[in-house]
């Protein structure tokens, strides 16, 4: 039975399977992103494919419809990157350069948003600063940062400052975080930055501990390591940096390292 693929959420990792998927000569089609972010098709559409005598898979589709085969989002809920599972499916051989887009994508670490340990990792396994800052790029751009979002992120590393081991980052004129966490990992001994956006959002990105102290004061929302909340005045922004500021003086960092 022939195949057909529709592909959730774009990134590094679906563009690569729609390169193979092209070379194959193989049907896809994206999915667009619905309500709460959800990726998901309609049982119609499932059976619309099925009665062309195809067999349907889902790419980081949020469900599973009868008569598909799911192929899950690694950073949610599968132990292989679906670039991996597509590959060996479609019995074709990863190049140099979708190794690369694999092992950033293919790791324990991405189950967590702006989590940098994935680019530690590239490091232990060989990969050079150049390989690193390409592949999240490109990422980044697949994700559908803009090169305005880019020039933006990096004017305000630009006139970021360090308060001790925390760096302090202001004045983003987007939500669109992974464009300064990634390059604040070239910044930093170990991630602890705090993420102020013109729009009245702040991310901090760092230990569990602190981010859990962040949420209990200052609400919002937690994920592990990350606390995202708000602010309204300058005076809320100081009061958000020096409490994360004390907890960060807590930490004995001396013998911490990625």
């Amino acid at each position: 039975m022939e195949k057909y693929y529709f592909i959730g959420k774009r990134n590094a990792v679906t563009a690569e399977i729609v390169k193979i998927l092209q070379e194959k000569g193989i049907g896809f089609e994206f999915v667009e992103q619905g309500q709460y972010g959800i990726y998901d098709v309609t049982q119609k559409q499932v059976n619309a494919i099925i009665a062309q005598d195809k067999q349907p898979y889902l790419v980081g589709i949020s469900s599973v419809r009868k008569g598909a085969i799911l192929i899950p989002n690694y950073r949610v809920n599968c132990e292989r990157s679906a670039l991996r599972v597509v590959a060996n499916d479609c019995g074709v051989a990863l190049n140099k350069w979708q190794a690369l887009v694999l092992a950033n994508d293919e790791d324990v670490y991405n189950k967590y948003p702006y989590d940098v340990n994935q680019m530690a990792e590239l490091i232990r396994m060989g990969y050079s600063s150049k390989d690193i800052e390409e592949v999240r790029a490109y990422n980044r751009a697949e994700s559908g940062i803009t090169q305005e979002e880019e020039k933006a992120a990096q004017l305000c590393l630009d006139r970021s400052r360090f308060k001790s081991e925390l760096l302090v980052v202001k004045n983003l004129p987007h939500e669109r975080f992974e464009a300064i966490i990634d390059r604040a990992f070239w910044m930093q001994r170990v991630q602890n930055v705090v993420i102020f956006t013109e729009l009245g959002s702040v991310l901090y990105a760092g230990f569990a501990d602190i981010a859990q102290g962040a949420f209990d004061r200052f609400h919002g929302s937690l994920s592990y390591c990350f606390w995202e909340g708000s602010w309204k005045t300058e005076e809320e922004q100081e009061r958000i940096i020096q409490f994360l500021f004390e907890k960060t003086k807590e930490k004995d960092l001396d013998d911490l390292f990625y």
